[in-house]
């Protein structure tokens, strides 16, 4: 895999992003830590039309590395569906943080979003939609 205008980091050594997750029964709120992944492009590359979906499957390959992505579907779906198609201009699309896309408002991580999509995969079926609103 070529890694052209791309950096991609685990700051793990630096330190870690606290995330909410379900405890061990899948019952209630458990509070754990996951590296924190960043993988990042340049701006004018994003606008010429360069490699910018290998940098997303970069990006997912390393949630699934470590372990925040399990299930083939979502990978397929976050592989398809480019986060920077999501996020303004010029911001470092491919870092596992949310983000500012306008007043008062974010997008979740990237993990959260898988997390979400594993969390609804048995109940959603081929045509179905699903809109993420206030996550």
């Amino acid at each position: 895999m070529s890694s052209d205008n791309l950096a991609c980091s685990s700051t793990s050594d630096l330190r870690t992003q606290p995330v909410a997750a379900l405890d061990k029964e899948g019952i209630g709120p458990a509070m754990t830590s996951i590296p924190m992944i960043a993988c990042s492009t340049s701006l004018s590359e994003h606008h010429s039309g360069g490699s910018v979906t290998n940098k997303n499957k970069q990006m997912v390959e390393q949630l699934q590395r470590y372990g925040l992505i399990s299930s083939k579907k979502v990978v397929e779906v976050m592989e398809t569906i480019d986060r920077a198609l999501f996020v303004p201009d010029g911001t470092p699309a491919y870092v596992d943080s949310p983000m500012a896309i306008g007043y008062n408002a974010t997008i979740s991580a990237p993990h959260m979003h898988a997390t979400c999509l594993q969390l609804l995969e048995e109940n959603l079926q081929p045509g179905m939609h699903a809109l993420d609103v206030g996550s």
